[in-house]
């Protein structure tokens, strides 16, 4: 009689262990301050012991702003070292109202790689970016710029020109729907996700959109408003951390799990961390049951920095070459589909590095999950699932809840929060999909199934797919540049 995967994996669901470490790796990792990490990564270590791993790692990486792997230059480390806060120096206004930012209450207000202001903070006018439309940055010369939207590339580097001490960032596209929201804003690069060492930089206070707006009302109506800013924070050369572990197979070959750390959201990615490790955890305590046989393929969890991390990890043959798929557990549970009905992604590998996995978790999410809506999209080589790259040739999928428009980073409970009910169910989805592919063995039964299974599905999804085309090429409805 066939196994039932899904059942097994929901006999293993530890509620607790996820809930609890995810809560607790995100406490640790929410000020995103450098100097948190090796605690944090002390903390991720201490779980897998706990959930049964071996050959446990973790190994420092560069944060100087010159190590570079493939086009990813590692930045700068970067820590808040006090309270930061942005007020106006205005009493006619109510306390409340005057303070902008405040990072003992919002500690992202701080925008990430920012740098200190002078010790007791810094006194200027504020002007709006507006004000440079005709191309005259000149005027930012020594002032305070309120941005509505994140300043970063060409816009950053000339701000930074200009003269400019500093900028106040709210997300105008966001004022109607998440008014109070605050966005994180990470990607300050000039010309990549972060500055390199040399770029001269300014700081930034990443504010609310409500308060964003009263101020860009406040100086279209010709009223001049004098800022107080104190940026408590240090940028240096320093270090972050990729830790990796495995539950090892009999063949030596491995099924990967990718997540990155971090970051200051619960679902991106504490939960994509602490998933990954109780899925390595119910396996292993199946086989300890009997009611999987040995693995042939290990389990092995990778966690490192967002896309710099990995570079570096991905560029190690040896470990590279053990690897013969991988699941991307970045962003697997964000309340998107509860709080605004979109539905969850299961991106394909890409076909530089095709599997089909994907359809063993397509048939596991349609047998069992009926309710929970999901799309299927073709893979790319996107920051999640560029291990699928001709160098590497890992193929990565990637289950995952894609952010609201125009809500990714945002603080407010649609990105911000966090929705158990999906995270128990990828949980289960894909430790019944390492289940089935870590255990199956060529020669038995249960294999030439499986291929067949496979190979009948990629069979009839290519016969839909020419359908397809060739109803839209018929009726005129063709896009030849965006075919998939």
């Amino acid at each position: 009689m066939p196994k039932n995967y899904l059942k097994l994996a929901s006999s293993v669901l530890d509620r607790g262990f996820i809930r609890r470490h995810t809560l607790k790796l995100h406490e640790l990792e929410k000020s995103t301050s450098n100097s948190d990490f090796r605690q944090s990564t002390d903390y991720v270590c201490e779980f897998l012991r706990e959930a049964g791993f071996e050959k446990i790692e973790r190994y420092a990486l560069p944060c100087d702003g010159v190590t570079t792997y493939d086009d990813c230059t590692m930045p700068l480390a970067w820590d808040r070292t006090g309270r930061s806060t942005l007020e106006i120096l205005d009493k006619s206004l109510p306390k409340k109202q005057r303070l902008l930012a405040d990072t003992d209450i919002e500690p992202i207000n701080a925008v990430i790689w920012s740098v200190p202001t002078p010790p007791g903070g810094v006194t200027a006018e504020l002007v709006d970016l507006h004000n440079a439309e005709n191309g005259d940055w000149d005027g930012f010369r020594g002032k305070i710029v309120l941005c509505d939207r994140s300043p970063n590339g060409t816009m950053l580097r000339n701000l930074v020109k200009s003269g400019a001490i500093g900028t106040v960032s709210y997300i105008a596209d966001i004022l109607d729907t998440n008014p109070d929201d605050v966005r994180w804003m990470n990607g300050v690069g000039y010309c990549s996700w972060y500055y390199q060492k040399g770029d001269k930089t300014i700081w930034n206070f990443s504010i609310t959109p409500r308060k964003g707006a009263w101020l860009a009302d406040k100086l279209r109506g010709g009223e001049k408003i004098t800022l107080k800013a104190v940026m408590n924070t240090r940028v240096y050369a320093g270090e972050t951390y990729t830790v990796t572990a495995v539950i090892p197979g009999r063949s030596g070959k491995e099924l990967a799990l990718f997540a990155h750390m971090y970051e200051p959201f619960l679902a991106d990615d504490s939960a994509g961390v602490v998933i990954s490790a109780a899925i390595g955890k119910a396996i292993r305590e199946l086989v300890a049951q009997r009611k999987l046989p040995a693995l042939e393929h290990g389990i092995r969890v990778v966690f490192s920095m967002e896309r710099y991390g990995f570079s570096e990890f991905f560029h190690q043959p040896k470990r590279v070459k053990r690897i013969i798929a991988g699941m991307n557990m970045d962003s697997v549970c964000h309340p998107t589909l509860k709080v605004a009905g979109i539905p969850l992604e299961l991106r394909q590998s890409p076909s530089t590095a095709p599997f089909f996995g994907e359809i063993i978790i397509r048939d596991l999410l349609r047998k069992n999950f009926p309710n929970v809506k999901f799309r299927e999209t073709p893979g790319n080589l996107s920051d999640d699932t560029f291990a699928a790259e001709p160098p590497f040739d890992i193929p990565t999928g990637w289950l995952h809840t894609p952010p609201a428009p125009n809500r990714h980073h945002n603080t407010g409970e649609v990105f911000g929060g966090i929705d158990w009910d999906i995270a128990e169910t990828v949980f289960q989805v894909i430790t019944a999909y390492y289940a089935q592919i870590a255990t199956v063995r060529p020669d038995k039964a249960e294999f030439r199934d499986l291929f067949k299974r496979i190979s009948q599905a990629v069979a009839k999804d290519a016969t839909d797919d020419l359908n397809r085309l060739q109803e839209e090429y018929d009726n005129g409805t063709l896009n030849i540049y965006a075919v998939n």
